[in-house]
């Protein structure tokens, strides 16, 4: 990341080097005619900037302050455009899983990973979240990136979507709040345990519809710029990260508010 303003730096240096030698010669070049130095020129020009580096090295580092905040308000613009443009894939998406109130206005979209510790903290958030604010739409956006049981936890809390949407956030908090490999024996134990059928379960666990909507649910996180978990959406507002209940009130207010 800092290579790109010390060349800036550099080749500002180098034209004025240049410049002034071919000024102190009598010559006329341009700045792009005195771009073909010779050797020795080249080398007046290396030492002309070495020396003005070593001089005033807190131009580099400003160079660099710059170029990162030109790169992190990029980063946020573009963003907040990808959030904008796939709207209806974070919130609307049939195939995935909400709780709180349908008609709720203010949609949350949660990337999520069942064995992410960071997304097992946030469970008593959300639930005082859900359980406080009756006009919040709650969406579970399934990101298994971290191991490759994460997928196939992912893809047992998706078919009990299918098969048992009122179950859907009893099981997920089952999983979130458990430890250890999420072999197919404790994932079929959770569902029994809130009455689902362990045949059903098997069966809708098999749908390739299921495997697409994961996908899907990655395609949309590199869109997004979304690299870890969890990651949260309000509004316009990307939320990274394990945050406090109290972040998610303030991000609703600011919503309702907009």
């Amino acid at each position: 990341m800092t290579a790109f303003p010390f060349r800036r730096v550099a080749c500002f240096l180098a034209v004025s080097a240049a410049t002034a030698m071919a000024a102190s010669a009598g010559r006329a070049e341009t700045p792009a005619a005195a771009g073909a130095l010779s050797a020795a020129q080249q080398q007046q020009v290396k030492e002309v900037i070495r020396s003005y580096l070593m001089e005033n090295p807190e131009l580099i580092l400003d160079a660099v302050k710059v170029y990162q905040a030109r790169q992190e308000a990029k980063a946020k613009e573009e963003a907040r455009n990808a959030l904008v443009s796939n709207r209806d894939k974070l919130e609307s998406d049939k195939d995935t899983p909400f709780a709180g109130n349908p008609k709720g206005d203010v949609t949350i979209v949660e990337f999520f990973d069942y064995n992410c510790g960071y997304c097992k903290k946030m469970i008593p958030a959300i639930q005082d979240v859900l359980k406080t604010d009756k006009n919040v739409r709650f969406v579970f956006k399934e990101l298994p990136i971290l191991r490759e049981d994460s997928a196939r936890a992912a893809t047992a809390a998706l078919a009990v979507w299918k098969i048992a949407p009122d179950k859907y956030l009893d099981y997920h908090v089952a999983l979130m709040s458990g430890r250890g490999e999420f072999t197919d024996d404790r994932l079929f134990k959770a569902a029994e345990t809130l009455g689902i059928d362990k045949e059903k379960l098997k069966t809708a666990m098999a749908d390739p519809a299921i495997e697409q909507s994961i996908r899907r649910n990655r395609e949309l996180s590199h869109m997004l710029g979304i690299n870890g978990t969890p990651a949260f959406i309000i509004g316009d507002e990307m939320l990274p990260g394990a945050i406090e209940a109290d972040v998610i009130r303030d991000a609703i207010k600011k919503k309702r508010a907009s």
